[in-house]
């Protein structure tokens, strides 16, 4: 004989935390933030030097990371760190710091002032 289970309350321990509450100590990007970021992706796709890009986020830090195929590591990094007056943006590049900045405006123009590479 077969026994009936209800999975209606399945897995919920009420004296466990929410776990919501863990998921709001999460770094993103704010929305203005991924725009700028998107933005510039969007022009580096057009000029033939970004294909891919993936988005990560944890307590740590959030990360934007682009890539020129899908099957390499990432060319350039952003990452938001928590900071102790706020966040804070690095740039890398091989896992080597380019640049620092609190402000993400500072982040882009800096990317859009790097050299890039002209293949003929």
């Amino acid at each position: 004989m077969s026994i009936l289970t209800k999975f209606l309350n399945y897995g919920i321990n009420k004296n466990k935390k929410n776990k919501l509450s863990s998921k709001q100590k999460n770094i993103y990007f704010l929305k203005k933030e991924l725009s700028l970021i998107l933005n510039l992706y969007s022009k580096n796709v057009a000029e033939g030097v970004w294909k891919d890009y993936s988005l990560d986020y944890n307590e740590k830090h959030a990360l934007f990371c682009a890539y020129r195929s899908s099957f390499e590591k990432p060319i350039l990094r952003i990452e938001k760190n928590k900071s102790l007056k706020g966040f804070h943006f690095i740039i890398k590049k091989k896992d080597k710091s380019l640049y620092n900045a609190s402000e993400i405006n500072k982040i882009i123009n800096y990317i859009y002032k790097m050299p890039k590479l002209i293949i003929s």
